[in-house]
C-alpha cells in the first residue's frame, strides 16, 4: 500500500465496509490494539501495534507497522516482530539510539531500539534491534534483558535523561498496581530505581506507562515530569518532579473549612434514615477509591444497590465562596444525589458519574455567603448504580481537584496511550487504541478490527490556578478540512435550518458522516442542549450538555451496530464535568464511521468512544433544552469528503462597544454597525447569568446609562438582539 493511495483507500473501503474510519488509522485485515513504538525517524514516524496477522482475535501478538510523514496517512508495512518460539510479542516501546549505547548501530548510523515484553508463563522485557528504519527487527540473542519470575510485569516504556545520561524505563505490574523505574546505560543491562505506589485509581490493573518532561504554559523554563498510565477504561496522570533517580509526585490535600471528612466512627451529629448508610462512615485500611483517608459516607453498607435512606447534615453557616465534595457512583440525578438546602429551598445538587471513582465536584456558592444552610445526602435509587459515596466536605475559597493529577479521559474508548519519542519540533504527541476490553472482540467490524485515536498534542496548563494535562488534536487535521459551515451569533433554530435537508436558504446536501464541529456558547442564563449525530431516525448517538448541573452526558445506545445492543457496559450512560471558563463553554469534536471525540474546557475534559451508527446515520441535530438560544460561534467540516456544500447564511453583526475594561469616567459606547437598522434590544447579565438591566439602543451611538451600568467590579456580558441576529459581548467593569 503506497502512502499516497492511503486515504483513498480507506474511502474505497468505507463504501463497502460500513465502520471502516477515514481519518484514522485501522489495519486493512486482522485484530490490532495498543499502540506500541511510536518514535519518529528520519522523517518519518513510525506507529508499531499489537498486532495478530492471523485473525480478528486477541491471538498471536505480534508487532503491525505503518508509517507516516504526516501522522494523518499511513502506510501500513508487513509484520515487524513476529510471535516465534513461544513468545507472544506484548507492548513496549522504541527510541533511536543516538550514540549507539548499545553496540547495534553500524556504517555510523544509530540503529531503532525496541523494548517489549515477551510473554510465555511470565512477562519479562526483551529487546530488539533494526538498521533499515524499522522495516527488519533482530533479537537480541542475550533476552531477556529484565525478569521479575511473574506474570504482571509488562509494557516497558524507556527514554533519554540527558541529564544524567542513562535511558530511564518506567514499566507497569498490571495487577499489583505499581510503575517500577529502571536504568541503565546501554539498553541491555538495567538498574532498579525507586518506583511509584499505587495512587487513587486503584480500580483496575496498571498497564502502559509513559514519562515524559512538559514545559508549563508553554515557558519552556518551567517544566514538570509526567507520568501516566493506563486503568480500565482509560488512564490517570500525574505531575511531579525527577531527579534522574526518584519521581515524586506534588501533591497536598484540599485545604478549607471540613463540614464532614467520615473519618470518624459516627457520622458527627448528621441525621440517618433508611437502610442504606448504615450507622457509621465505610472505614477501609487504604483509600483505595480515590477518597482521602479512610471513610467515606456510603448508601451500598446495608443492602448494597437496593438500599434507601438520607443523611442531613447539622445546619452551617456558609463562609467561604464554595462548597468542595468528592463523590462516587451512578448518574441518578433524581434517586442518588447530594443537594445544598438554603431557607428551606434545593439550591445546588450533584449525582455520581457512573464511575466506581471518588471525583471532586465543586458549587459556587458565593451568592449565599452568610446565610444558613444544611446538606443531604440522597439514596432512593435500585438497581445498578443505584447508590452514592460521598467524601471529605468543606467549605473553600477556590476549587479543589486532585493537586497535580487527574483522568485522562471520560470516555469509554481511549487505552494504553503512547506518546511518540524524539519529535523534531519539540511537541509530544500521543494516540490511544479506541477500544475497550469490555467489548473489544464484539465490536461489528470485518476483516479488522481496532481503530487508533486521532493524534493529540499533549500541554501542561494552569486553569483555575491548578496544573492541568491538556489534549488537542494536532493541527495536522486541519489537513482533512473540505467544507465549511459557519456561523456567529447564531441561533438553534438557524443552524438546524442549515442542517436539515430540503429546508429553504440552507445546505443542498448537508450529510455528515465525517465531520469536526467546533462551537463555543455563553452559558448565562441557558439550561444547556442536545447534540445527535449520526442520525437516520430513531438511530443516533447523543450528547448533552447539561449547564445547570455542569455535567456532560453520552448516550451511544441508539448507535450499536446491533452486535452491542446486549452490552451493558457499552450502552451505559457516560458522564463528565463541564466546565465553564469565563462565562463559556467551547466543544470541538471529530466524528469518523465508527467514533466520536469530543474535546471541552480547552482540553480539560476529553470524551472518546466507539460508535455503531445505522448504514443512512448523517445528520446533525441541534435541540436546545428549554427554549431556543444563540452560539456565539459555530463552525462544521465535512472531513474526507470533496463534496462541496452551498455557502449559507452568516449572521453579521450588530454593534461595537468601547472602551473595554470600563470605567465609572468614561461609560461604555455602543456603535449600532448599521445606521440604519432597527431597534436593538440589550441585556446585561453577570457572570453567574443573573439579568442585571436591559435597555434599547434606536441611534448608531449611545452610551449606557449609570443606572444600567453594574454595581460591582468584574466580568459582565452584553446579549444585542434586533429579533433576527444577535450578539455578545464580554464587558470588564474596573470602576463605579
Amino acid at each position: 500500500m503506497s502512502v499516497i493511495s492511503c486515504l483513498t483507500m480507506f474511502s474505497l473501503l468505507a463504501q463497502r465496509e460500513l465502520y471502516r474510519p477515514i481519518f484514522h488509522y485501522s489495519p486493512q485485515n486482522n485484530w490490532m490494539n495498543d499502540p506500541n513504538g511510536l518514535v519518529y525517524y528520519n522523517g518519518k514516524y513510525h506507529m508499531f501495534y499489537q498486532y495478530n496477522p492471523s485473525g480478528t482475535q486477541p491471538n498471536n501478538m505480534s508487532w503491525g507497522h505503518a508509517i507516516s510523514s504526516d501522522l494523518i496517512n499511513w502506510d501500513e508495512k508487513p509484520v515487524a516482530i513476529p510471535a516465534q518460539n513461544g513468545v507472544m510479542i506484548y507492548s513496549g516501546s522504541v527510541v533511536v539510539d543516538w550514540n549507539n549505547t548499545s553496540g547495534f548501530g553500524v556504517n555510523g548510523k544509530p540503529p531503532l531500539v525496541a523494548i517489549y515484553t515477551g510473554k510465555t508463563t511470565v512477562e519479562d522485557q526483551r529487546i530488539a534491534y533494526s538498521n533499515d528504519e524499522g522495516l527488519t527487527w533482530t533479537n537480541y540473542s542475550q533476552n531477556p534483558v529484565l525478569n521479575m519470575n511473574n506474570n504482571q510485569f509488562r509494557d516497558p516504556k524507556v527514554i533519554w535523561h540527558n541529564e544524567s545520561k542513562k535511558w530511564i524505563m518506567v514499566v507497569s505490574t498490571g495487577g499489583f498496581q505499581g510503575i517500577p523505574f529502571y536504568s541503565s546505560t546501554d539498553l541491555k543491562v538495567w538498574t532498579p530505581m525507586s518506583g511509584f505506589a499505587s495512587m487513587i485509581n486503584r480500580n483496575g490493573a496498571w498497564e502502559c506507562p509513559d514519562f515524559f518532561k512538559l514545559p508549563v504554559d508553554n515557558d519552556t523554563n518551567k517544566s514538570k515530569w509526567v507520568l501516566v498510565h493506563s486503568v480500565a477504561p482509560t488512564a490517570q496522570y500525574f505531575i511531579g518532579n525527577f531527579d534522574g533517580t526518584r519521581f515524586g509526585w506534588e501533591t497536598a490535600d484540599p485545604t478549607g473549612l471540613v463540614i464532614n471528612d467520615f473519618e470518624n466512627s459516627n457520622y458527627d451529629n448528621w441525621i440517618v434514615t433508611g437502610n442504606a448508610f448504615g450507622t457509621s462512615p465505610t472505614l477501609l485500611p487504604l483509600a483505595v477509591l480515590g477518597n482521602l483517608g479512610k471513610g467515606f459516607a456510603n448508601s451500598t453498607v446495608l443492602n448494597a444497590e437496593e438500599g434507601q435512606g438520607k443523611l442531613v447534615s447539622p445546619n452551617f453557616a456558609i463562609s467561604k465562596n464554595h462548597i468542595s465534595f468528592l463523590i462516587e457512583g451512578g448518574y441518578r440525578p433524581t434517586k442518588a444525589y447530594i443537594k445544598l438546602v438554603v431557607n428551606g429551598e434545593t439550591v445546588r445538587t450533584s449525582t455520581g458519574m457512573n464511575e466506581e471513582l471518588f471525583k471532586w465536584r465543586n458549587w459556587d456558592v458565593s451568592s449565599f455567603v452568610g446565610k444558613t444552610a444544611h446538606i443531604e445526602i440522597v439514596d432512593s435509587a435500585t438497581g445498578p448504580w443505584g447508590h452514592i459515596k460521598v467524601d471529605h466536605i468543606l467549605q473553600s475559597d477556590g476549587l479543589n481537584d486532585h493537586l497535580n493529577a487527574g483522568q485522562v479521559d471520560y470516555g469509554k474508548d481511549f487505552y494504553a496511550l503512547q506518546s511518540f519519542s524524539d519529535m523534531p519540533d519539540g511537541r509530544r504527541i500521543w494516540l490511544a487504541w479506541l477500544n475497550s476490553w469490555s467489548y473489544a472482540v464484539q465490536i461489528p467490524t470485518t476483516p479488522w478490527r481496532g481503530i487508533m485515536s486521532i493524534p493529540r498534542e499533549v500541554k501542561l496548563e494552569t486553569h483555575y490556578g491548578q496544573l492541568k494535562l491538556v489534549q488537542k488534536p494536532v493541527d495536522e487535521l486541519k489537513a482533512l478540512r473540505q467544507n465549511r459551515l459557519h456561523f456567529d451569533n447564531a441561533s438553534i433554530n438557524l443552524i438546524n435550518r442549515a442542517l436539515t435537508p430540503g429546508m429553504a436558504n440552507t445546505l443542498f446536501n448537508p450529510n455528515f458522516k465525517q465531520f469536526e464541529l467546533k462551537a463555543k456558547i455563553a452559558v448565562m442564563n441557558k439550561p444547556g442542549f442536545s447534540l445527535k449525530f449520526k442520525k437516520h431516525g430513531s438511530q443516533y448517538a447523543e450528547f448533552i450538555f447539561d449547564f445547570i448541573n455542569q455535567v456532560i452526558l453520552f448516550d451511544r445506545s441508539k448507535s450499536t451496530g446491533g452486535n452491542l445492543s446486549g452490552n451493558a457496559d457499552f450502552r451505559e450512560i457516560q458522564a463528565a464535568p463541564l466546565l465553564i471558563e469565563n462565562g463559556y463553554i467551547d466543544l470541538h469534536l471529530f466524528v469518523d464511521n465508527c467514533s466520536a471525540e469530543l474535546f471541552t474546557a480547552n482540553g480539560q475534559i476529553v470524551m472518546s468512544n466507539q460508535i455503531f451508527p445505522d448504514s443512512n446515520g448523517n445528520r446533525v441535530e441541534i435541540t436546545s433544552l428549554n427554549d431556543d438560544f444563540d452560539f456565539e460561534e459555530f463552525d462544521i467540516w465535512k472531513l474526507g469528503d470533496s463534496i462541496p456544500l452551498n455557502n449559507a447564511v452568516i449572521n453579521k453583526p450588530l454593534f461595537h462597544i468601547y472602551p473595554n475594561p470600563v470605567t465609572s469616567s468614561s461609560g461604555l459606547t455602543i456603535k449600532k454597525i448599521d445606521p440604519t437598522g432597527g431597534t436593538i434590544t440589550f441585556k446585561l447579565y453577570s457572570a453567574k447569568g443573573e439579568l442585571i438591566s436591559e435597555f434599547q439602543s434606536v441611534n448608531e451611538f449611545m452610551i449606557l446609562p449609570r443606572n444600567k451600568m453594574p454595581v460591582s467590579k468584574g466580568f459582565y456580558f452584553l446579549k444585542g438582539s434586533d429579533g433576527i441576529s444577535s450578539q455578545t459581548e464580554k464587558v470588564l467593569f474596573v470602576g463605579q
